[in-house]
């Protein structure tokens, strides 16, 4: 049996960057997350949280202010 947990910038950060530069995150879309493929790439585990979350991110000079991020907590069936 084996599990994963993840948190990591959404796709929905995008506009959170657009309004802050400093809230940090990638700036390509394609290293954003997206919570319907994660479930789909894990589809063989159950998960006990899956969800997007808005944050207050304050975590170094470039890690600050508003955030969205996937939060994925699973384990394989």
């Amino acid at each position: 049996m084996g599990g994963i947990i993840l948190e990591g910038f959404s796709k929905e950060h995008s506009k959170f960057q657009d309004e802050n530069p400093n809230a940090g995150g990638p700036k390509h879309w394609e290293m954003l997350y997206d919570l319907e493929e994660l479930k789909t790439d894990f589809s063989d585990f159950d998960f006990q949280e899956a969800y997007i979350s808005e944050t207050i991110l304050s975590e170094g000079a470039y890690h600050k202010g508003k955030a969205s991020v996937v939060r994925f907590f699973g384990t394989k069936r």
